[in-house]
C-alpha cells in the first residue's frame, strides 16, 4: 500500500466516524404544562426520569391529598 492509499484509507475512516457522531440521536426536550423535560435515549427508547408528579408532602401537606407540583424554570 503506497502513501496515497494510506491517506485515502485514513480519510475514509475519519469521515465514517464523523458521520456516526453527527447522526447520533440527541435527547428530546418536551413541554409539559409550561415546563420542559429532557429525556435520554436508551435501547431505542426515550426515557424520562425524575419527573415530579406532586408537591413534596412536608409540614402541613403531610396528611393531605397530593398538591400540584410547582412549575420550574429551565429544562429538567
Amino acid at each position: 500500500m503506497n502513501r496515497y492509499e494510506e491517506k485515502v484509507l485514513i480519510l475514509t475512516i475519519f469521515v465514517i466516524i464523523l458521520i456516526v457522531f453527527c447522526f447520533k440521536q440527541q435527547p428530546v426536550t418536551v413541554k409539559v404544562i409550561a415546563c420542559f423535560l429532557q429525556g435520554a435515549f436508551e435501547d431505542g427508547l426515550t426515557i424520562y426520569r425524575g419527573i415530579p408528579f406532586a408537591a413534596p408532602p412536608v409540614c402541613e401537606l403531610r396528611w393531605r391529598a397530593p398538591q400540584a407540583v410547582l412549575k420550574w424554570c429551565g429544562v429538567r
